[in-house]
């Protein structure tokens, strides 16, 4: 009993800074809230690199021991390389559709041809490739998934994934024509009205002459 007389007031004291810290962290939290992420939405980070020469380090005799040299590090980021470099889209895509990886080095030598054949691809052609049917585009031939090859027998069983990789495609060329988002919701109007069976070039031309606001014969 003793030993509670003593301890109670700091008990007391110790649950009632709890009870006094609880009610403002609920009033910073969910009462300030917008106050204080408008604050936290001000803040701006600054860096920069200061250049840092440290000179030569000579010995006793004038020789030089450390001397500085300039140094630089690159790093190839693939992800972003084949989203946005046009080397790297066609790359990918021309990978998805034809089944077999394509080098950087055989896309950089023929990367016009290659990205016109994308672009004259139509959602129609990717739906049929997905669905198994064969795809011919820029002289590239790809087998019905019911033809007799082994690549097609694997490719009926599903190993390779025709519905995603049809997916990926149209992600590519859209990449590849530099299609905002505005265009992309404008676009899948433009399947509405019977234009699936047109070129991506031919729809995505479409919508930005209608965006330009002059009438257009491309239909």
């Amino acid at each position: 009993m003793f030993q509670l007389r003593r301890t109670g007031p700091l008990l007391a004291a110790f649950f009632l800074c709890l009870f006094v810290l609880a009610i403002r962290l609920y009033e910073i939290q969910v009462d300030e809230h917008d106050i204080w992420a408008g604050e936290a939405a001000k803040l701006s980070r600054h860096s920069e690199v200061v250049p840092h020469i440290r000179g030569q380090i000579h010995d006793r005799h004038g020789r030089v021991l450390v001397r500085d040299e300039d140094a630089y590090e690159l790093e190839f980021v693939w992800r972003d390389f084949r989203r946005e470099h046009p080397l790297g889209i066609v790359a990918k895509a021309w990978s998805l559709l034809a089944g077999r990886p394509v080098p950087l080095q055989e896309a950089r030598e023929s990367l016009v041809p290659m990205g016109i054949a994308l672009t004259l691809l139509s959602p129609d052609d990717l739906r049929d490739f997905a669905n198994g049917e064969g795809l011919t585009f820029g002289g590239q031939r790809v087998l019905p998934a019911d033809a007799g090859s082994e690549r097609a027998r694997k490719e009926a069983a599903g190993l390779l994934w025709r519905d995603a990789r049809a997916g990926e495609a149209e992600f590519y060329v859209h990449q590849l024509l530099n299609v905002t988002k505005r265009e992309t919701r404008a676009l899948k109007q433009l399947d509405k009205d019977a234009w699936s069976d047109k070129s991506f070039l031919q729809r995505v031309a479409q919508v930005r002459e209608a965006y330009r606001g002059r009438p257009s014969d491309a239909r």
